[in-house]
């Protein structure tokens, strides 16, 4: 699914206009037959910063976060909406769904790993075959290339623990679902690459990263973390 009303694959003739101004511009220096360039990236209209990623629809974009404003009025909101004891993990995702508080979920990134600094996307609902759909895939690039977060939300006043300190239903539930999908993607992994093609932009190829399994090991602290991103 993609987190954008607006189809970010195509420009209109005023975004491609001032972005060609803008190329024009980073050229610094010229040496025989090379330029030398200094990126005006962050400076490109949005929708073409979008544009040039590889999920033009699903692109978390840095510059939004520089509207502090909006980022805690959201995030205000967030929290009076989790007050709410009825809630269930739906309701927090047709929360950020309805608020395009995506940022909430791509905060993961940030906190727990160092990838997505260079690039990062997110996509609701991510189908792993017919099986299994994922609440969010987040994907974040560095230096090193493409890595993958598969996040799954939880009710936050479920059993979390239990009085003898243990783990409760909820995390327990949550817990196996990760499981069950690492499961699936040791042995499927491969098939994604046709879900990857669904939002991927048309004059992209995907990376390698995308077409072949590469597991980290990770601990059980960061997957209790991710299944308690709703708390």
């Amino acid at each position: 699914m993609r987190i954008y009303d607006r189809d970010y694959t195509k420009l209109t003739e005023d975004e491609i206009n001032e972005w060609e101004m803008l190329k024009k511009k980073e050229v610094v220096k010229t040496t025989g037959k090379f330029n030398i360039r200094k990126s005006m990236f962050r400076k490109y209209p949005k929708a073409v910063r979008h544009y040039l990623s590889i999920f033009p629809n699903n692109y978390l974009d840095i510059e939004d976060l520089k509207n502090e404003d909006m980022l805690k009025t959201s995030i205000s909101n967030f929290y009076d909406f989790l007050s709410n004891e009825n809630i269930i993990e739906s309701d927090i995702a047709k929360f950020i769904k309805n608020n395009k508080a995506y940022f909430i979920i791509g905060s993961i990134l940030k906190s727990n790993y160092n990838f997505g600094h260079h690039d990062a996307f997110i996509i609701p609902e991510f189908m792993l075959g017919n099986p299994y759909k994922v609440d969010y895939l987040l994907i974040g690039k560095n230096s090193g290339g493409y890595e993958f977060v598969f996040v799954e939300l939880e009710n936050p006043y479920g059993k979390i623990t239990l009085k003898d300190g243990n783990l409760g239903d909820t995390f327990r539930k949550g817990i196996k679902q990760v499981f069950d999908w690492d499961e699936w993607l040791e042995s499927n992994y491969v098939s994604l690459r046709e879900t990857f093609q669904k939002y991927k932009n048309p004059n992209e190829q995907l990376p390698n990263d995308f077409l072949a399994l590469i597991k980290q090991e990770y601990t059980m602290q960061l997957l209790l973390e991710e299944e308690m991103l709703s708390i």
